[in-house]
């Protein structure tokens, strides 16, 4: 049996490095990785647009048109989605756009994933240089968007679910004050390096070998 994933997102899905002049998914080594594991057989497919957002500038939904004809394209040709790996919404912080909108966008789309039968594994938002949102802080608020929005990710995994895993990414790859030690990692202030898309690759490897796992146990159960 063959296990399909999907790899959904914006620029850090795609790859993008050195201003454009390098694209390294993080799926490379993820694939990689479960080759050299051999205990599943997969297939990646990587959709990753660099600027992409999870709420159009109209209040609408960019990514939803563009998921949903993956999934049904998906479908149609009999190779259906088993899993969604989705990284999404920085974007749409950085433009200005209020947190809890852009999260409920979110969840339509794991909605949607879950509506043609595949798993989504949400990724929290990366770090990123504290200067991208340092013009949106008010004295009120001390807490940046991108930290709300990952709040927002992390209670939603509270709520037990077979279909919505969430991985809290950011805790295992923080955004480094050695500067020596970063440029190892990041390209720019919200970039990764080839290395950095890599490491990505790996700390998503561990996580979703592991729900896959879990899964194929659960259902082993059931059957």
């Amino acid at each position: 049996m063959t296990l399909r994933i999907l790899c959904f997102g914006d620029s850090l899905t795609n790859g993008y490095a050195n201003h454009g002049t390098l694209h390294h998914p993080y799926s490379i080594q993820l694939e990689k990785r479960f080759k050299e594991d051999g205990r599943f057989k997969i297939e990646i497919e990587t959709l990753g647009v660099s600027g992409d957002t999870v709420l159009s500038q109209g209040g609408g939904l960019s990514m939803f048109n563009r998921l949903k004809d993956a999934l049904s394209l998906a479908s149609e040709t009999e190779k259906p989605s088993d899993w969604v790996v989705i990284m999404a919404g920085i974007n749409d912080l950085a433009r200005g756009a209020l947190v809890r909108p852009v999260y409920d966008g979110l969840q339509r789309l794991c909605t949607l994933m879950k509506d043609h039968g595949a798993k989504c594994l949400v990724l929290t938002c990366l770090p990123v240089d504290k200067r991208v949102f340092e013009w949106r802080k008010t004295s009120e608020d001390s807490k940046d968007p991108r930290e709300m929005y990952n709040d927002l990710i992390r209670e939603g995994a509270l709520k037990p679910s077979n279909h919505y895993h969430v991985y809290d990414i950011e805790k295992d790859f923080p955004y480094q004050e050695d500067l020596e030690e970063r440029a190892k990692w990041w390209c720019d202030e919200s970039h990764c390096t080839a290395a950095g898309y890599d490491r990505i690759g790996d700390l998503v490897f561990g996580h979703l070998s592991g729900l896959i796992c879990s899964s194929s146990d659960e259902e082993g159960k059931l059957g």
